[in-house]
């Protein structure tokens, strides 16, 4: 399970095997406090702790400066996640589809709630189980194409420890989303 806090919220994220055909429908029933924002994403379109973590101070960040360009923070997190500027575009890239049983679950909370709280009601909503083990799957080098970056850049990318260039190149292109 990943957790993160930033301006005030806080963010926990885990992958689940959900019970049910269509995940997405099931939350709609779903009825959570005001101050939860649920996202469900495909564990297909995130390749790291980093890269869900840097999605949402990116969008926390955005909604914090007045420059986020969707509505609600959970999509503004899954349009950084997308490397997209463009809603829709995300959705096409890191969204949830109906019979997906492995699913990706992002909780913001605000005023000091329990994100953690949240994703135990998503689980109970989709009948299935926490598997951090799903929380990410892809490598960064299938984003890199998934998401069309020119991997001509990776020439400018300096070697790290720990991070592969790949995975650099995808954070630098969430990065300058925010420019």
């Amino acid at each position: 399970m990943i957790s993160e806090t930033y301006g005030g919220y806080r963010m926990v994220a885990c992958g689940i095997r959900s019970g049910v055909e269509d995940p997405v429908g099931a939350l709609s029933n779903l009825s959570l406090p005001a101050v939860f924002s649920v996202q469900l994403y495909d564990p297909g379109a995130a390749s790291s702790e980093r890269q869900i973590s840097l999605a949402f101070i990116l969008a926390i960040d955005s909604f914090l400066t007045g420059t986020n360009r969707a509505k609600r923070v959970e999509v503004e997190v899954l349009r950084y996640l997308a490397c997209s500027t463009q809603i829709e575009q995300a959705l096409r890239r890191a969204g949830v589809r109906e019979r997906m049983t492995e699913v990706g679950v992002l909780v913001v909370a605000e005023g000091g709630a329990n994100p953690e709280e949240g994703l135990g009601a998503v689980a109970r909503a989709l009948r299935g189980e926490l598997a951090p083990d799903l929380t990410f799957k892809a490598r960064s080098v299938e984003l890199l194409a998934r998401y069309g970056i020119d991997t001509r850049r990776l020439a400018c990318i300096p070697k790290s420890e720990g991070v592969d260039r790949e995975e650099l190149l995808l954070l630098e292109e969430m990065v300058t989303l925010r420019i």
